[in-house]
């Protein structure tokens, strides 16, 4: 939005006001009869958790825009022409995005079954080919080596990750050695961190614990569940986001085709085009 046009904006939030009635309830500032409460500002900011700096500079706006609001009205210039045009067209323009957001932007576009998914996911394999290695980690992060070796040592022995871990977390002795874990993620090298996981996740066999890890954070045991090069289809879970995403879009193209269609034929839609050489033509072919 242009700068004059926020400033226009402003113009209306506070032709709005914050209650005129003059109600102490509430109330933090005051400029003439216009009153702002803690309540307006709870309201406009959404939140109930307000730290004592946002509260001032929220005042301190609020009182900026208010005296300049009513020196803009005492000039009239709220009835300036320029002002009233602009002020009608961001109101067309609020209404049509209301509109929009109740027709189209809605949570029923974004919403996809795991079918629709998989279905897209077999249409469109080749579009998901992997532009760098992947792998699928699991992770465990130890304070103390003995811990991580005792870890992986069970895992060793037949013990699933899963209920290794489960079984440490529930030891309150052993849950103190354990500084953060991380269960089956999708990682590239560029987002596995610290960086010599990776050079393990990368050279450890699937499904192989790794040895302990000695990284600045502390003991890393790592296990790889698949490793993935470049060039391979990926996981369909890999890109399931990026899936959803595509037919979040193409379901509300598809919507707002469907609504304007529709609307269309309930008005008199034409083209008028002004010809240097001729009279105003009337087209009634429909706008594409």
């Amino acid at each position: 939005m242009k700068h004059s046009e926020f400033l226009v904006v402003c113009f209306v939030l506070a032709a709005w006001g914050c209650g005129r009635e003059g109600s102490s309830k509430n109330a933090v500032a005051r400029v003439d009869d216009q009153t702002l409460t803690m309540d307006n500002i709870r309201a406009d900011l959404d939140s109930t958790a307000i730290s004592e700096s946002q509260l001032q500079q929220y005042i301190q706006r609020w009182l900026t825009d208010e005296i300049l609001y009513r020196e803009a009205v005492r000039r009239g210039l709220d009835r300036n022409d320029n002002v009233s045009s602009r002020l009608e067209r961001i109101r067309r323009q609020l209404a049509i995005q209301a509109l929009l957001e109740i027709e189209v932007f809605n949570d029923r576009s974004v919403r996809a079954t795991d079918k629709e998914v998989g279905d897209y996911f077999e249409t469109h394999k080749e579009e998901f080919n992997l532009t760098n290695d992947v792998a699928l980690v699991s992770y465990v992060l130890f304070v103390q080596r003995d811990a991580a070796t005792a870890y992986r040592n069970s895992v060793l022995r037949g013990v699933v990750w899963a209920e290794a871990l489960k079984l440490t977390l529930e030891n309150p002795v052993q849950a103190l050695s354990v500084r953060a874990h991380v269960d089956s993620v999708y990682h590239t090298q560029a987002s596995l961190f610290p960086p010599e996981l990776w050079r393990v996740a990368a050279g450890i066999g699937v499904r192989e614990p790794s040895f302990p890890v000695n990284t600045a954070d502390g003991y890393y045991v790592l296990i790889t569940w698949r490793f993935s090069r470049q060039g391979q289809r990926a996981d369909l879970k890999f890109v399931e986001d990026e899936i959803r995403g595509r037919i979040a879009v193409e379901r509300r193209k598809r919507i707002y085709d469907s609504l304007l269609a529709n609307l269309r034929i309930q008005h008199n839609v034409e083209v008028l085009l002004s010809s240097a050489v001729s009279d105003t033509v009337s087209l009634t072919k429909p706008l594409d």
